[in-house]
């Protein structure tokens, strides 16, 4: 359901930025391999054997904090050939991501850029595709400015759950996800409808909270859980609506069993198949959420590729076990983590709300209130399920 917002909203939104997720070729699949995890702050590249696997993990765990020399020495101690996108540069210590000669050029101009103008502000106001609704691409962040750079690592461990049905082996590492449905043409949806072409995949959400650990609502799964996959990088890449549904094996992971779960909460907590290649969410395990707090929200409304939801906030928060939310949820956002804008970790999970659409005689149109015209959308705080 579509929130009304009071903040002043331009028509034009800023041109979205180019993707920042370069590909690199893999002559032995028919689509390009690793993307560039330019947003994190860990080392990610492609290791071929078992045993480079096995490796590939360990270094992938290694923070920032750890300089480029001492991954090196890693690399050396295990007699696994060094990458070449590990560098010998001084510059590059405390860094496990080396940025080509021209990021490097990019990012000092904007350093001395900020140096000059003490004024200069690092973060910048976004706005959702209308008033009405402030769900945005994540391919419209910039990795620049730093909150933004923390919501795109955020979002890597993030995912959707869809029927494995959906999902069909075109090759020894690589699936092809059914997308041949779009909102437009599956719901009779009004023509100003939001993303109506889009297509749409996905049942729900649900985030990494450790390993091979996962969090849903628990109403996702209306079927045996075996018969669901999470699903990693389904976004809109660019500013025309380029959408991956090749999705490679390692984005893949499989539905193993439940392993807690609550009817009242209507949340559940479940195992993969394979450990997760990326870093778990942050959990606010003890601070409890408050009125007025700022949230956002990542997830797959309506089975939509990944959308942030921004210009938020916790409307009612009297009730020990959840609070609602300003936020623009829709069926396939059920399972969302919600965040804490300032701290950036998971205040609670989406379960349910108003109405999304509603029938004006000829097509189905998002329904838009604002408080207390409508109580807003059902979040679970976090601690009522895992302490």
């Amino acid at each position: 359901m579509a929130q009304i917002h009071n903040e002043l909203y331009i028509e034009e939104i800023e041109e979205e930025q180019e993707t920042l997720n370069e590909k690199y070729k893999n002559d032995d699949t028919p689509q390009e391999g690793y993307e560039q995890q330019k947003s994190e702050q860990i080392l990610y590249y492609e290791l071929e054997s078992k045993q480079q696997e096995e490796l590939k993990y360990k270094i992938k765990k290694i923070e920032y904090s750890v300089d480029g020399e001492a991954i090196k020495n890693y690399l050396k101690q295990q007699q696994v050939e060094i990458p070449a996108i590990i560098q010998d540069s001084e510059e590059e210590k405390d860094s496990t991501i080396v940025k080509s000669t021209n990021e490097a050029a990019q990012e000092n101009k904007r350093d001395n850029h900020y140096k000059k103008d003490n004024n200069e502000q690092k973060s910048r106001t976004l706005f959702g595709v209308s008033r009405f609704d402030s769900r945005i691409e994540f391919a419209a962040l910039d990795a620049n400015y730093p909150e933004e750079k923390q919501m795109l690592l955020t979002a890597k461990s993030v995912g959707m759950i869809v029927e494995k049905k959906q999902l069909k082996k075109v090759s020894k590492n690589y699936y092809q996800l059914n997308t041949t449905r779009t909102l437009a043409n599956t719901y009779n949806v009004c023509p100003e409808t939001a993303f109506k072409e889009q297509p749409i995949a996905g049942v729900g959400t649900a985030f990494v909270i450790g390993d091979n650990q996962f969090i849903t609502a628990k109403h996702v799964f209306e079927k045996d859980p075996k018969k669901y996959a999470i699903v990693f990088g389904y976004k809109v890449l660019n500013k025309i609506n380029t959408v991956e549904n090749i999705i490679a094996e390692r984005d893949i992971y499989f539905v193993e069993k439940i392993t807690k779960s609550s009817n009242q909460l209507d949340i559940c907590e479940f195992t993969t198949n394979k450990q997760f290649y990326g870093i778990p969410l942050s959990i606010e395990k003890q601070k409890q959420a408050k009125f007025n707090t700022s949230v956002y929200m990542i997830g797959h409304p309506l089975g939509l590729p990944k959308k942030l939801t921004l210009k938020a906030s916790i409307n009612k928060a009297d009730h020990p076990q959840y609070f609602l939310t300003t936020l623009d949820s829709f069926a396939g956002n059920s399972g969302s983590p919600v965040f804490d804008k300032t701290t950036h970790k998971v205040i609670g999970v989406m379960v349910s709300g108003e109405l999304d659409f509603i029938f004006n005689g000829t097509c189905y149109k998002e329904k838009s209130c604002s408080p207390p015209y409508c109580l807003g959308e059902k979040v679970v705080r976090i601690t009522s399920f895992i302490n």
